[in-house]
Order: C-alpha cells, then sequence, then structure tokens
C-alpha cells in the first residue's frame, strides 16, 4: 500500500513514524470532535422541527431524550476540541524537533562539497519553504482529510439509510469538492508556487549581496541597478502571489457554493419524500443540517 504513495510522501510519514502514537490519538479526538458538532447539528434541528409540528398538532412527544442527546453531544465536542488541541499541537511539536534532527543528519554529509553549488540565500529559501511547508502537513493536511474522509463517509451511511438519494447528492458534492476542486486548483497555482519559491530564492541572494558588496556597489556606482533588479524580481514575487491566494480565494468560494448547493439538493430530494410520506419533515431537516456539516 506504501508503494502508491509519492516517495517524498513516504519519506515524510517514515520520519513521522516515531510519532504515530501522539498523531493517531489527536486524529482520533478531532473526529470525536467533528463527529459530536455534527450530531449536535442534526439533532438540535430534528428536536426544533419535531417541536414545531408537535406544536402544531398538539401531538405529545418525548423532549428529555434529544435534550440529553443535545447536551451530551455538546460535552463531547467541547472535551473532544480541548484534547485535540492539546494531543495534536504536542504531536506537531515532536514530528518537527524531530524532521529537523532528520534533516541536519541528511545535510551534514552533504556539506561542503554538494551545497556548494547553491547559493545561500537560495539554500535558506528552499529549507525555510521546505520546513514551513511540512510544518502544517499534520495540522493542517493529514488529520483534517482522515476527519473529513470519515465523517463523509459516516454522514453517507446514515444519508443512504434514511434517503438513498440524499446520500447521492452528497457523494457527488463531495467529489466535485474534495478531488476536482483541488486537482484544478494545483494544476493552476503549480507553475506559480514554484516559480515563487525560486524567485524567492533569487531575492534573498541578491539581498544578501547587496549587504556584502556594499562598499563595492558604492565605488562602482551600481547601487540604483542593483535596487531596481531587487524591485523588479519584489514585484513578480508579488505578482505571483497573488494569483496564488486569488486561486485559494476561488477554491474557498467554490467550495462554500457547492455545500450550499448539496443542501439545496438534499431539500429537493427530501420534499418529494416528505410529499409521499415516505419520510418525516424532522428527518428532512435533520439531513440537510448534515449534508451542511459534512
Amino acid at each position: 500500500m506504501s508503494r502508491l504513495l509519492p516517495p517524498a510522501l513516504r519519506r515524510l510519514l517514515a520520519v513521522l513514524y516515531p510519532y504515530r502514537s501522539w498523531m493517531t490519538g489527536g486524529a482520533a479526538l478531532a473526529l470525536l470532535a467533528a463527529v459530536a458538532a455534527m450530531g449536535l447539528m442534526a439533532v438540535s434541528g430534528w428536536f426544533i422541527a419535531a417541536m414545531a409540528l408537535a406544536g402544531v398538532s398538539g401531538a405529545a412527544i418525548n423532549y428529555f431524550t434529544p435534550a440529553a442527546a443535545i447536551r451530551g453531544f455538546a460535552i463531547l465536542r467541547s472535551g473532544g476540541r480541548y484534547g485535540e488541541r492539546l494531543v495534536t499541537h504536542e504531536a506537531t511539536l515532536r514530528g518537527l524537533a524531530g524532521l529537523r534532527a532528520w534533516l541536519f543528519r541528511r545535510l551534514i554529509p552533504l556539506a561542503p562539497a554538494r551545497l556548494s553549488a547553491l547559493r545561500s540565500g537560495e539554500l535558506f529559501a528552499r529549507l525555510r519553504a521546505d520546513i514551513d511547508a511540512l510544518e502544517h502537513f499534520y495540522l493542517a493536511v493529514l488529520v483534517p482529510a482522515v476527519v473529513a474522509l470519515l465523517s463523509l463517509a459516516l454522514v453517507l451511511v446514515l444519508s443512504f439509510i434514511v434517503l438513498p438519494g440524499a446520500a447521492l447528492v452528497l457523494l457527488i458534492g463531495a467529489l466535485l469538492a474534495g478531488v476536482l476542486l483541488p486537482a484544478w486548483a494545483r494544476r493552476r497555482a503549480a507553475v506559480d508556487a514554484a516559480q515563487a519559491v525560486r524567485e524567492s530564492a533569487a531575492l534573498r541572494g541578491l539581498l544578501l549581496d547587496a549587504l556584502r558588496g556594499h562598499a563595492e556597489l558604492l565605488a562602482w556606482g551600481g547601487v540604483e541597478a542593483h535596487a531596481a533588479r531587487i524591485d523588479t524580481l519584489a514585484a513578480q514575487l508579488a505578482a505571483r502571489r497573488a494569483r496564488i491566494e486569488v486561486l485559494q480565494a476561488l477554491g474557498g468560494g467554490a467550495v462554500g457554493l457547492l455545500a450550499q448547493l448539496v443542501v439545496l439538493g438534499v431539500l429537493v430530494c427530501g420534499l418529494a419524500a416528505v410529499h409521499g410520506g415516505a419520510l418525516a419533515a424532522p428527518l428532512l431537516v435533520m439531513l440537510a443540517l448534515l449534508a451542511l456539516a459534512a
């Protein structure tokens, strides 16, 4: 199974493997908090809708059980969120310590012969960009991906049991938001992201040259030309980063729009079932809120 992963990801997971207990515990607590939040939203929606219908029709309703469930989900969400923050940050700090130790163990045999071809600014920019990216791998990539997949699977199973059409709408929305949109954004931003790293390294190199060779630049009258090169490169880098941020904003907006469309699709599917008597109205509210939470 590990052979299907990219080599860089396999190496990263191997470095983080000694901290798997902390990382697994953090992911489990994050999943508990996410499931509790979805359960709180779904049960609350069902309870409010059921109470409203009972009030209109004058029917009796047992409100003790759903009220207890709401309190239980609220406690689980708060406790799970606190535990998640505690454990995941501890796992992140331990993983970063191991990652930095692994990095320097690999760098020491390469210095100076294998690293002499790289300028100090370029080397620093590459190392900093890589470490900054890997710093957020566990918290911002691995844990959210695992929690999203498992939560989505749970919601899909529940939706399929209650209303298969709603599960189909939710699955289509998840594929669009979780697969197609990220692939499109990655393809559009790949060139700019790679070029931004190179330009950032070049900019740091120019700045270091300006500091180290300031006397020579003054003597030969090259200060203005060197400053112009720095300004041009800085403007190019800012433009690339702006394009990347625009793509991120477009992706976030598209995901938000898809979430609303999925909720609308679930409501359309559920209204027909409610009118046909195949589905209770409070269950439709619960499904819509589950789709929104997923």
